[in-house]
């Protein structure tokens, strides 16, 4: 089950205490957290900096592009394990590269959530 991850409390304390992952473009602050009921959860969220692009046409597009990546990516790996993930997306670039990268890279980062 993946639920979006909201509140700031919550979000500050997985930059404090979580693990970090850069696969470029995008870093990846992870809690791994133990499931409740039998139910496999991650909890995720998705940041592009202003910084970067100041309009916000360009960082909904990519956020949608990161969203779908991820929703994707679950649904072929991380949900057929048996923990559970907290997790926060951060796009560290200010290129707006192809969807197929944006894929790529996020496989390649919960690869390596997974062995650390």
């Amino acid at each position: 089950m993946t639920e979006k991850l909201k509140g700031e409390k919550k979000i500050q304390h997985i930059f404090k205490q979580g693990q970090k992952v850069f696969v470029y473009p995008v870093k990846v602050v992870f809690l791994k957290i133990p499931s409740f009921n039998g139910q496999k959860n991650l909890l995720w969220g998705v940041s592009v900096s202003k910084r970067y692009f100041k309009k916000a046409v360009d960082r909904n597009r990519i956020k949608r592009q990161l969203r779908e990546a991820i929703r994707l990516t679950v649904l072929k790996t991380v949900l057929s394990e048996g923990e559970g993930w907290q997790c926060m997306f951060v796009y560290c670039t200010d290129e707006m590269l192809h969807y197929a990268a944006l894929e790529k890279s996020v496989s390649k980062a919960f690869d390596k959530m997974r062995k650390n």
